[in-house]
């Protein structure tokens, strides 16, 4: 069984016309796959490359070029039940981000973790914690300071599964929406913040073998924040 696992927005479906028939991963009519057309990740404008600091070149020390955060995303498809009509997604983060050195020792206990919003899914977060890189954080510059963490999260969803093309038919799985934020903890319920989002990648597997993740998943943001064209300043989302 040879299956399509994705990660759709709320309105792709919609927008891309994606349904179990036309399915992922056909010829387009100018010999393109049609997965190869659709948005994969999400990167600002400017790219994160251009203006964060690297060894031997400065990043920017601005407010409008702190506390933007690239995430990349392992979606592992831990479970598939067609006849109860449910999935289960295991998603593990890696992140990144800069503030300000404000040479404080007990910063992280206020700054606070990761966390996702996801009204379509029933999410368990496993484990979410930051860290400050002290051998990254003096690249260039002492006025900022690199911050990376990890998350972990385990969700559960319902999906209706067409089989009539069994055991060779594909399935688009929709995750939703999905929201970047920052809470207290990692197990409470408000978050107090929004995060900025700069860079958004995702690495999607299957853990079952009788299913295959074929594509990436397919990332629209649904909040980009953008500037002027030409402008220095980087764009970013919350919301995908």
């Amino acid at each position: 069984q040879i299956s399509h696992l994705s990660s759709l927005c709320m309105d792709s479906a919609s927008s891309f016309h994606l349904d179990s028939d036309p399915l992922l991963g056909e010829q387009m009519p100018d010999g393109k796959m049609q997965e190869d057309v659709l948005p994969t990740k999400f990167v600002s404008e400017p790219e994160p490359g251009d203006w964060w600091g690297k060894p031997g070149k400065p990043g920017k020390d601005g407010p409008d070029f702190l506390e933007k955060v690239m995430c990349l995303a392992q979606v592992k498809i831990t479970g598939i039940d067609p006849k109860l009509g449910t999935f289960r997604v295991r998603m593990t983060c890696s992140w990144a981000f800069r503030t300000l050195n404000f040479q404080e020792e007990t910063e992280v206990g206020f700054r606070g973790v990761p966390g996702i919003r996801m009204p379509g899914l029933c999410v368990n977060v496993e484990e979410s914690r930051i860290w400050k890189d002290l051998n990254s954080s003096s690249n260039g510059s002492n006025k900022t300071i690199l911050w990376r963490g990890t998350s972990t999260f385990c969700m559960d969803g319902f999906k209706v599964y067409h089989m009539e093309k069994f055991p060779f038919d594909r399935q688009v799985i929709d995750l939703d929406l999905l929201e970047f934020v920052w809470r207290p903890g990692k197990d409470a319920a408000d978050f107090f913040k929004s995060m900025h989002v700069v860079l958004l990648d995702f690495d999607t597997k299957s853990m079952l073998p009788e299913w295959d993740a074929s594509c990436k998943a397919i990332v629209k943001p649904e909040n980009e924040t953008t500037h002027e064209n030409g402008s220095l300043i980087p764009s970013y989302g919350s919301k995908f």
